[in-house]
């Protein structure tokens, strides 16, 4: 039968982090026990029945001293429940966790019965996996690896939210962001005299890619707007922010931005090869500073930040596309500039890339490079050290 880790305290009983119940709502009798504060108390419990109608799930303590804290933390609920039933607890292992009691009392909960523990025990197993043989995936991540009780490799995931396939040509940006080129994941392993078996798989690097290093700019087709009328008269202006479209074509026209940046940023692309894979390579290791940007349309590509000697450059780099736009400015207020830089793009999502590159007029704040890839009859080797040796021209 399958088990979980609950934690147990006189405020209640939690079945996972976000699912937390009082001590009335289960059988245990708490007018007449008090558990320990002194210590966090973990019971794996096996799972006997549930009952859906009532939402009742009633369980087993296998052990009363769980050091399984990563498995609690891990735990969603399937389905709510709203009640607890213990199968009767044994005396001489919960004895130890109370700090007063009313034996007499207990009669209906407890047991004499000697207590016969699991033969698993909990083992962690630290590893070291580099970021090369990392694969991010729509959702998690996984990597190979063989142990040493079993010699067949296999592959092992890692839940990850945030993670999109598109982090694969960007792993020397992650590897600025850890401060090295592997990650320390920790596999919980149960085992026996019998068998080993996997419980969970975890990384707290994983964790530190998230919003602090990785930003999508906020950029929506303006077609999708242009059957739709404003609540009230715009101000006298041609151009808007993207906070200031959404307010004045309310949330019926945008819908719920959550959803539509998720929806998109989880989109999984076609597999295909990847033109620009040194260009994101590149610009992800040596280049980027800060925060990294992402853009969803027109098309999906990252930009990346550089402060020069003289200017700030934001570089744009798609998966797929024939060049890499570069602009130069000189505002030193870091959201002045990106918010500068998402009308730029916004600009190119109406007028076309062919038409933007022509019509630009360099302004006293901000300047503008388009750096063409592949010309010629030019290997791939020199036509990327020829676009390395522009864009560093460039980033003065």
């Amino acid at each position: 039968m399958r088990s979980i880790i609950i934690h147990i305290s006189n405020a209640g009983i939690a079945l996972s982090k976000d699912l937390k119940l009082s001590l009335r709502d289960t059988n245990l009798p708490a007018a007449y026990l008090q558990f320990k504060d002194s210590a966090a108390i973990y019971w794996e419990v096996e799972m006997i029945s549930f009952n859906k109608n009532g939402q009742v799930l009633k369980v087993s303590v296998i052990d009363y001293k769980s050091n399984s804290v990563m498995r609690f933390h891990e735990q969603v609920a399937k389905f709510p429940i709203k009640k607890l039933q213990f199968e009767p607890l044994h005396w001489t292992e919960l004895e130890g966790l109370l700090s007063s009691y009313q034996k007499k009392n207990l009669t209906d909960i407890i047991t004499e019965k000697a207590f016969l523990k699991s033969s698993f025990k909990t083992i962690l197993v630290p590893l070291k996996i580099g970021l090369k043989k990392i694969t991010f995936n729509l959702g998690y991540v996984e990597f190979p690896h063989t142990f040493k009780w079993n010699t067949k490799s296999n592959i092992h995931r890692i839940s990850m939210p945030d993670s999109i396939p598109e982090y694969n040509y960007i792993k020397p940006y992650f590897k600025s962001i850890l401060g090295k080129s592997s990650i320390d994941v920790v596999v919980e392993v149960e085992s026996s005299i019998e068998m080993m078996r996997i419980r969970a798989v975890k990384s707290t690097d994983l964790s530190k890619i998230n919003e602090e290093f990785i930003r999508i700019l906020k950029i929506k087709k303006l077609d999708q707007w242009s059957s739709k009328k404003p609540k009230f008269a715009p101000p006298d202006q041609d151009l808007f922010t993207f906070e200031e479209a959404m307010e004045s074509y309310g949330d019926e026209a945008l819908g719920n931005i959550d959803f539509f940046e998720k929806d998109l940023l989880f989109h999984l692309l076609e597999k295909e090869s990847i033109r620009n894979k040194m260009q994101l390579a590149y610009l992800s290791d040596r280049i980027q500073q800060g925060k990294l940007l992402m853009t969803l349309v027109p098309q999906f590509g990252f930009v990346f930040r550089y402060k020069g000697e003289e200017m700030t450059h934001y570089i744009w780099e798609l998966l797929n596309s024939h060049a890499t736009y570069v602009w130069s400015t000189i505002i030193l207020d870091n959201e002045m500039a990106i918010k500068r830089i998402e009308h730029e793009i916004r600009t190119i999502n109406v007028q076309g890339r062919t038409q933007y590159r022509s019509s630009f007029e360099n302004g006293e704040d901000l300047f503008f490079n388009a750096l063409i890839h592949k010309t010629g009859n030019y290997s791939y080797e020199e036509y990327f050290s020829r676009w390395k040796q522009k864009l560093d021209q460039i980033l003065i």
